[in-house]
């Protein structure tokens, strides 16, 4: 059985319903408020879709939003290769002490490359495992497990104006910082954001180190579980070369969008607005989605009243456990085990067990619960599936289109008065005639079909008919 961290190094967690609050304390390098660059936001004001009502909104919005981004990210410069890795030295930071000493130089360099590792299989949120980082001369690696509370008021290295980060495709990677740190990144360059404007042929990490420097990265350790410790060696040299390479690509990445500058001016302003519009995402808890079951239905077969009774209720009920034990909704119960249990409403407590395999631990620990909910579905009395007359739907759909169409709009009421020329009431006797007799001429596609069933009809008997003569004569001589 895995040990988890979040029991062993006693890692607090909050997994209720609620608005999900910032855990930073101090607001670290802000910027003065000024009459200049305050922005009056009304309710007509599409900035207003930020301030979500799941979260608290993004301390350094004001921050990001105002950044400029400082010349010498924007000027060519020289393409760094990286150091071997024989030649590089690892630090492992799992002391206050060592993390000290990593935020002083941190603080010290004008750029530093992140990644994340991170489980979310047995953690209801999620957790970040591992905190990689790279300068030009160092690796380290961050396990956060044992200084959990330290990292949270260790990092205003990267808040500091002074220096940025490199990161690829962080989108989840700055969520997970704010969420179990409350680490905000303000400057940033997302390597992934300039390969797609780059128009590189793919996007992945991988393909990036791999087609600048002679070197195979193995992903297979990937989705590995990050949570177990010690790491292996081999997860450890996985885990730094995610951002051994990062600054050099970076250095790759600049000069190539700088050399495009004649041909798509601004281009590598616009990664950095890219890079922003990342720094701006802000962490919102998970809320229980109480219909959200219906997603599952997608693509399948309907079902009766008595099956989404259950579908409901084993929704709600693992959502419920999930929070309450700290799991994830596929550790307690797969989608497609959940849908099997609410199709088949097994009668037996081993009916349940039997649609799942392998079987869920907590589901063999909430078992009497589950058949209590599929029993209360079973005992429904099923009702007839609710059918819609569809003529009556686009009677109605019409007669609303057409009063619609019909209003009077203030467009309407500006244009002038429309006359209707329409065709000629009537036409003479002699025109009508020729008209008839012209019509007479032609056969309608279906009459020229009865034509060509009538022709091969004649056709068969005259064959038959032949067959027949050809078999007296035989049948006289």
């Amino acid at each position: 059985n895995t040990v988890k961290p979040q029991n062993v190094y006693g890692i607090k967690v909050n997994n209720d319903d609620a608005v999900f609050v910032p855990k930073l304390k101090i607001k670290h390098n802000s910027l003065p408020l000024t009459a200049s660059n305050l922005r009056v936001i009304d309710e007509d004001t599409e900035i207003l879709g930020i301030y979500d009502q799941d979260s608290f909104g993004h301390p350094y919005q004001f921050e990001i939003s105002h950044l400029k981004i400082p010349d010498r990210q924007l000027k060519s410069g020289v393409i760094r290769e990286p150091l071997a890795l024989s030649k590089t030295d690892l630090i492992l930071i799992d002391t206050k002490e060592k993390l000290e000493t990593l935020r002083d130089t941190l603080c010290s360099v004008e750029e530093f490359a992140v990644d994340l590792e991170h489980n979310s299989y047995r953690s209801f949120l999620g957790l970040t495992c591992l905190i990689q980082i790279s300068t030009r001369k160092n690796d380290y690696i961050i396990d956060p497990f044992p200084i959990w509370n330290e990292v949270l008021f260790s990092f205003d290295s990267f808040l500091n104006h002074r220096n940025f980060q490199v990161f690829h495709g962080p989108e989840l990677d700055v969520l997970w910082l704010q969420r179990d740190f409350g680490i905000y990144v303000v400057n940033m360059f997302d390597t992934h954001s300039a390969m797609k404007a780059l128009n590189y042929p793919r996007f992945s990490l991988q393909f990036l180190i791999e087609s600048h420097f002679d070197v195979n990265i193995d992903k297979q350790l990937q989705k590995s579980d990050w949570t177990m410790r010690p790491l292996s060696d081999a997860h450890i040299e996985y885990a730094r070369k995610d951002t051994h390479y990062l600054l050099s690509c970076y250095d790759y990445l600049r000069e190539s969008l700088i050399n495009l500058e004649h041909e798509m001016p601004g281009i590598l302003q616009k990664t950095y607005e890219d890079s922003k519009n990342i720094c701006l995402l802000s962490y919102s808890k998970p809320k229980f989605q109480r219909t959200g079951f219906e997603k599952l239905l997608q693509g399948r077969k309907s079902i009766n009243n008595k099956q989404r009774y259950a579908l409901s209720a084993l929704w709600q009920w693992r959502d419920t456990l999930a929070r309450l034990e700290d799991e994830s909704h596929h550790y307690i119960l797969p989608n497609h085990m959940l849908l099997q249990i609410a199709e088949i409403l097994p009668r037996e407590q081993q009916g349940i067990l039997a649609c799942c395999s392998p079987i869920p631990k907590l589901l063999k620990q909430e078992l009497h619960t589950v058949h209590r909910i599929i029993s209360a579905a079973r005992d429904l009395p099923l009702k007839k599936e609710e059918t819609y007359d569809v003529s009556n739907y686009i009677s109605v759909t019409f007669e609303k289109f057409m009063s619609n169409l019909n209003k009077m709009t203030k467009l309407k009421a500006l244009l002038g008065e429309i006359h209707e020329i329409g065709m000629p009431s009537s036409y003479d006797n002699v025109t009508m005639c020729l008209i008839n007799k012209k019509l007479d001429e032609w056969a309608s596609p279906f009459e020229s079909y009865l034509l060509s069933l009538k022709e091969d009809l004649k056709n068969i008997v005259s064959f038959i008919i032949l067959i027949f003569s050809a078999s007296f004569i035989i049948f006289d001589s």
